[in-house]
């Protein structure tokens, strides 16, 4: 398990916390969402200016009372050709989205927009057996992490649901602009839990829309998450504030 400490006012770090007016809090952090635990990788497309969003759950039942948790980072699945593997892909930009929920109509996200930069990712070779939209089959993939910690909120997220999604930024792949692809995985996650944005027409929840069907293909995601709790029985780090 991984662990963070979190931006809190530290005064000291554990040890000191018999000191009077110190409290210990434990930080821990872990992977709440692997898509790899749950699907496979089965396709690569690149949809210039379109959302996709999954509704998630944080397992909140055996946290102590008093308890908060968060999106702390979220990583995707960059995917190139590798018959292209060497042409312009840096800079291209990708967002990344959390919201507290499961509407992602209700309320702004905590957002995240990076450049691709393809020398810092760590890269596999991998063949796709079926893809529905990419035209090859040999591909490169490496994860892309994007760290959360200074946009969610430091008092936690509400509740026990959130959707955690990615957006592709506006380009003309009809003009021959350049869309970074994407892993997604093959079609076993459920449809009424994710969500697709088209312009003009906004958020659709797919299991609203896809009749009879309703097991989708989700993008390649890991969703990491910090709980912090004031207890003595600490696996995480722990530090020490007034």
């Amino acid at each position: 398990m991984r662990a963070l400490i979190p931006l809190l006012t530290a005064s000291l770090l554990a040890g000191c916390a018999n000191d009077a007016g110190l409290r210990t809090l434990c930080v821990e952090t872990g992977t709440a969402f692997d898509i790899e635990e749950a699907s496979v990788l089965q396709d690569a497309p690149a949809h210039a200016g379109i959302h996709d969003a999954v509704i998630l759950e944080q397992d909140t039942s055996s946290l102590p009372g008093g308890a908060t948790w968060r999106v702390v980072s979220v990583d995707i699945l960059a995917m190139l050709p590798q018959s292209t593997f060497d042409d312009e892909h840096e800079g291209l930009e990708i967002k990344v989205e959390v919201w507290s929920g499961d509407d992602p109509e209700a309320d702004d996200p905590w957002s995240l927009v990076q450049e691709f930069d393809r020398d810092a990712l760590e890269w596999s070779d991998v063949e796709l057996e079926d893809p529905t939209e990419a035209v090859e089959l040999s591909w490169r993939r490496a994860w892309w992490n994007f760290d959360l910690t200074d946009r969610t909120p430091e008092s936690g997220m509400d509740g026990d649901t959130y959707i955690a999604g990615v957006e592709w930024p506006d380009a003309n792949i009809f003009l021959g602009e350049p869309v970074l692809p994407l892993g997604y995985s093959n079609y076993n996650r459920a449809c009424a839990r994710n969500w697709t944005w088209r312009a003009p027409g906004g958020w659709n929840l797919n299991g609203d829309t896809t009749g009879d069907v309703d097991e989708c293909s989700w993008p390649m995601m890991r969703v990491h998450t910090e709980v912090i709790a004031e207890t003595d029985d600490c696996e995480g780090r722990s530090v020490v504030i007034d």
